[in-house]
């Protein structure tokens, strides 16, 4: 059995005029919460690990 780990990168949606909404909220967030929030993103991006075919 052989597994890929899979990077993934998250991007913020950004509107067609620039503004990234999920920024700006993060923004007005405690310093604590948006620490939390990073973390739960890292988790999500770096612990995808799939079963390869075959």
């Amino acid at each position: 059995m052989c597994y890929h780990a899979c990077v993934k990168a998250i991007r913020f949606y950004t509107t067609a005029t620039g503004r990234c909404p999920v920024q700006e909220h993060l923004d007005d967030l405690p310093d604590k919460t948006v620490q939390k929030i990073a973390w739960v993103l890292r988790v999500v991006r770096d612990l995808d690990i799939r079963q390869a075919h075959g």
